[in-house]
This record gives C-alpha cells, sequence and structure tokens, in this order.
C-alpha cells in the first residue's frame, strides 16, 4: 500500500527534475498575488493635511519678505499725520508725533505719508539695507519686518482633510519659525506681495 502511494506521488514530479526543483519541494501556491496588490493601489489615498504637505517639504521652503517698500524719516518736531496701519485692525485716525517718533510715505507715492510711534515702528520695519544712508530729506527705504516661510506646490491635485483641494501653483505659507498650520494663496498673488529674500 504505501509502495502504491510512493509511485503515486512519483506521477506528479517533472519530467526533469533539476529543471524545476522548486516545484518538488513546495506546494503549488494557486493564490492570485496580483488582484490583492491591485486592491491596494486601487483604494483611495487619505486625504492630506497642509501642515503634512508643508513639512514633507521642508527641503524646498524659503523665506519671503514683503515687496512693498516705504521710506521713513525720524522726526523732531510735532505734526499731525494719518496714523500708520500696523493692521487691519488698527484704529484709524490722526496720530500726532513727538521726538523720535517717525513719519512714513509711500516709496512710489510720496503724496502718502503717515505718522507713527517710535515704538510702533520698531516692531513694525526694517531697514531694506542694513548699510543705508538717509537721502538728501533724511528718509531711508524700510519694509515691514514680515517674514514668511513658504513653499510653492506644483504637484497633481490634492484633495485635503478641509474639503477643498490644493492645486498645482499654490504657495503654502506660514510665519518664519511657526509651527501653525499654513495657509494656500495662489503663486500670481502671492508673488505679487512677497519675494524671496
Amino acid at each position: 500500500m504505501r509502495f502504491r502511494q510512493y509511485c503515486e506521488s512519483l506521477e506528479d514530479l517533472p519530467a526533469d527534475p533539476e529543471q524545476d526543483a522548486k516545484s518538488t519541494k513546495e506546494p503549488k501556491d494557486t493564490t492570485p498575488e496580483e488582484p490583492k496588490n491591485k486592491s491596494v493601489e486601487d483604494a483611495p489615498e487619505e486625504p492630506k493635511t497642509l501642515k503634512f504637505i508643508f513639512d514633507e517639504n521642508e527641503s524646498e521652503i524659503k523665506t519671503f519678505v514683503p515687496k512693498k517698500v516705504y521710506d521713513a524719516k525720524r522726526v523732531e518736531d510735532s505734526f499731525k499725520a494719518p496714523a500708520f496701519p500696523i493692521s487691519r485692525t488698527s484704529p484709524k485716525g490722526m496720530y500726532t508725533t513727538h521726538d523720535d517718533d517717525y513719519m512714513i510715505r509711500d516709496h512710489e507715492n510720496i503724496n502718502r505719508t503717515w505718522a507713527i510711534k517710535h515704538t510702533d515702528y520698531n516692531k513694525t520695519f526694517v531697514q531694506v539695507n542694513a548699510n543705508q544712508k538717509p537721502d538728501a530729506e533724511g528718509y531711508i527705504m524700510v519694509r515691514r519686518s514680515i517674514k514668511l516661510d513658504a513653499y510653492l506646490y506644483t504637484g497633481e491635485d490634492v484633495k485635503l482633510q478641509t474639503g477643498k483641494t490644493l492645486t498645482k501653483n499654490t504657495y503654502l505659507f506660514r510665519a518664519d519659525g511657526s509651527k501653525s498650520d499654513p495657509v494656500m494663496l495662489g503663486k500670481t498673488e502671492f508673488e505679487s506681495d512677497y519675494e524671496a529674500q
């Protein structure tokens, strides 16, 4: 009986044992692998967060500063001028300057002028060039002391957890050194206000 079973087992061997030695040692695996892989590939991708995408591309993040330039001059006399709008929520109205306060004017339109308290000036502005000297009127060029960490996304459309879609040529940005969630803004709009430092 055992001999018969042995002979029957020989019928399952290949004609040339060296040609497929593996088949004599392991049972044939009839489980199709491709459908498993295919199901993984076809699975919908989990929505991502802007922070995840931003941090994932850390090596491509650059520092940006405002393009807008102002002229600034320290004043020693007292005069009234519109208060410089430090932020969108700053109260509007006139400000009367004191010693060491500053006069600000639009670099491209010198008829637009503002006044600002010296302590607010020091927190709001930085010189465009560190070693610049005042011009004939005593003005130096300054810009807001804002710095942004920004990354230009150029990949395929990505569905976000918020339900929005991140599209190609969109900037993700946040305040320099911040760990908060970044904000999205289109390339054209962002680059009209900011430039790489």
